[in-house]
């Protein structure tokens, strides 16, 4: 069996997207999946499986319903916490990753570099979009709302650090 982590892109955000974690180990757990849990309200869903390809045979599963997922591994998160260019995340920034369904071509990345440098500091690496701003910035409630999925191309969905490495201490569980 293999575990894995399920990022559902739009879920329980800004009042759009609301499903119940219940709901959701349930509908996991309907897919055949097994050991299924969640991890606060933003639809990230650890579960494991015997399928090969877990990205292909969950998208086929979430489809009817509309739902859209970033399927990884442990070493997958491992790989792109690893790679963070802002950890260890000072108490005076706010980072995130936004991982993607694919990689960015070079053109979009060069948009996003671009979009609000005042505001923002970005990195791109593979299929994660690192992306940090200042802790005093997010209280004045000025920041810029930035769509990196439209500047792009490629949906994807965002995560902050530490979710990122409490999902991978989960997934060793």
């Amino acid at each position: 069996m293999k575990r894995v982590v399920a990022l559902l892109r739009a879920v329980n955000v800004g009042g759009t997207g609301v499903i119940k974690m219940a709901e959701l180990v349930k509908m996991f757990e309907a897919f055949g999946c097994q050991d299924v849990s969640t991890y606060i309200q933003s639809g990230n869903v650890l579960f494991s499986t015997s399928s090969k390809d877990p990205k292909e045979w969950l998208d086929a599963k979430l489809a009817p319903k509309k739902l859209t997922a970033i399927v990884l591994d442990k070493s997958e998160l491992e790989d792109a916490a690893k790679h963070n260019p802002f950890a260890p995340v000072p108490d005076t920034l706010r980072a995130h990753m936004h991982f993607l369904l694919e990689a960015p071509k070079k053109d979009g990345v060069a948009k996003l570099a671009a979009t609000a440098p005042d505001q923002y500091q970005w990195s791109v690496r593979k299929r994660v979009v690192y992306y940090a701003y200042t802790t005093e910035l997010a209280k004045t409630g000025k920041r810029k709302n930035v769509n990196i999925d439209k500047i792009l191309g490629v949906a994807g969905t965002s995560r902050t650090h530490g979710v990122v490495d409490k999902l991978i201490a989960l997934l060793d569980a």
